[in-house]
Formats: structure tokens, C-alpha cells, sequence
């Protein structure tokens, strides 16, 4: 009777590793959320760089196009002094866009370095959830073999008993 003492150890056990499995599921689902946001996120934000880039060069070909034309039509100081003001506004739109581009790549790069990290957690979860399951497969093992065990055990006391009688 006290070899059966050994049973509600094994199922505490048992039901840790579920408890700890369950919990690294749920880790592991959150995590899957994340990098799907983040991977939204890197879309959207590779979209707007595009854009940015597309504005970008949009803006440079009518500065030169504006320079351009500014030298062709040899205008007076008086209008000339009005095409350099667009120029100049040109100019700070194209920086403006310059510094918006570089915090968005910035802001890539951040996010690079948040789902390097977060895969790297992710991968340390998946190798966890492994590790628990094959700890959970040979514990099912040992019950399994400790069940046989203890049954041969059984019939061999029985035998015992009616070769006694």
C-alpha cells in the first residue's frame, strides 16, 4: 500500500507541467500577437516611407525644373525675387521631408531591434514548451512502466498467496 503513495506525486507533477504548459501557451499566443501588430506596424510604416520617398523625389525634380526655368526666362529681381521664395519653400519642404524620412528610418530601425528581441524571447518560450513536453512524455513513461511494474507485482503476490493456500 504505501508504493500507491507514489501516485499523487506523479499527478502533482503532471499537473504542474500542464499548469507551466498552459502558461507558456498563453505566452506564446501573446507573443504571436505582438509580431503580428509589429508586423502590421512595419507595413504601414514601409508605406509611409515609400511615400515619403516618392514626395521626396517629386519635390527635388520641380526644384531643378524651377532652377531651370528661373535661368531660361531671365526674369527680373522683382519676379525673380518671388521664384526664389518657391524655391526656398521647395528647399524646406524637401528638408522637412528629409528629417521625416530619417526618423522614420529611425523608427525602423527601433523596431528592428523590438522584434529581434521579441523573436528571440519567442524562440526561448518554443524551446521551453519543447523541453516541457518532452519532460511530460518521459514522466508519462515512467508511470506507464511503473503501472506494469507495480501490476506484475500484484499478480506475482497473488500467485504467491494461492500457492500458499
Amino acid at each position: 500500500m504505501s508504493n500507491f503513495s507514489y501516485f499523487p506525486k506523479r499527478y502533482g507533477l503532471h499537473g504542474e507541467l500542464k499548469e507551466q504548459n498552459q502558461q507558456l501557451t498563453a505566452a506564446k499566443e501573446e507573443l504571436q500577437k505582438e509580431l503580428t501588430e509589429t508586423q502590421q506596424r512595419v507595413t504601414h510604416l514601409d508605406h509611409q516611407f515609400n511615400v515619403l520617398e516618392k514626395e521626396n523625389q517629386e519635390v527635388k525634380k520641380k526644384l531643378h525644373d524651377c532652377q531651370t526655368f528661373l535661368v531660361a526666362a531671365k526674369l527680373d529681381p522683382v519676379s525673380g525675387e518671388a521664384i526664389v521664395k518657391a524655391v526656398q519653400e521647395n528647399e524646406e519642404d524637401r528638408k522637412e521631408v528629409m528629417n521625416v524620412s530619417t526618423k522614420l528610418l529611425n523608427e525602423l530601425q527601433a523596431f528592428e531591434e523590438i522584434a529581434t528581441q521579441q523573436r528571440s524571447r519567442l524562440l526561448e518560450i518554443q524551446k521551453t514548451v519543447s523541453d516541457l513536453n518532452e519532460e511530460r512524455e518521459r514522466v508519462m513513461q515512467e508511470r506507464q512502466t511503473f503501472t506494469l511494474e507495480a501490476n506484475d507485482l500484484e499478480k506475482a503476490l497473488m500467485e504467491a498467496e494461492s500457492l500458499l493456500l
